[in-house]
């Protein structure tokens, strides 16, 4: 016989906590059996309302929907399982605080099926192979940055005053081309 546990008042006056998120319940067509819930309230007795969700309704009976909770109460639910299906998947939902807080379950009834593993032949011809080729310094990049360093030296000797300017100019460009080029160059790949 499954079992639910289920938390009143625990956290403050009206909260609920569900134990479990999902109950399976492996009937076959034809069978019932019966789901408990046990409620447990922390708290100040309290009236809930429990219901179900339109998939759940036709296969779930509840004697006692809107049990008035003391201490700790078990609620039994009818769960029957008619003879032309072959699971069902629903919610079942808590409610307190007359309609202020609410929770809820997924509650499975029936067998899932098992789907056959399918063999599937994938044809080789299909496929591609993809070659990356390795990023690579190209020739303008290495012709411009020996370029800049010639230019750098040239103006290093001949042009002491503003070498410091002209080379920090110079170098700023070469780096700023020289990145932006490697970068565009692997994009392509």
């Amino acid at each position: 016989m499954p079992l639910q546990q289920v938390h009143i008042g625990k956290t403050n006056l009206d909260s609920i906590f569900i134990e479990k998120d999902e109950i399976e319940i492996p009937l076959k067509p034809g069978e019932e059996e019966i789901l408990e819930i046990n409620f447990i309230n922390h708290g100040i007795p309290t009236h809930l309302y429990i219901s179900v969700s339109d998939d759940l309704k036709d296969i779930i009976q509840i004697e006692n929907p809107n049990p008035y909770v003391r201490f700790d109460l078990t609620v039994p639910i009818k769960v029957s399982l008619p003879e032309d299906k072959r699971f069902v998947k629903g919610k079942v939902i808590i409610t307190s605080g007359y309609g202020r807080v609410q929770e809820d379950f997924i509650l499975m009834v029936g067998v899932r099926e098992l789907r056959e593993k399918r063999h599937v032949e994938v044809d080789k011809t299909l496929t591609t192979h993809v070659i990356k080729k390795k990023p690579s310094i190209s020739f303008p990049v290495v012709l411009l940055t020996a370029i800049i360093f010639v230019l750098s030296f040239v103006f290093t000797v001949i042009f002491p005053l503003m070498s410091f300017m002209y080379g920090a100019v110079i170098m700023s460009v070469a780096l700023t081309f020289g990145v932006t080029y490697s970068i565009l160059k692997l994009l392509e790949v």
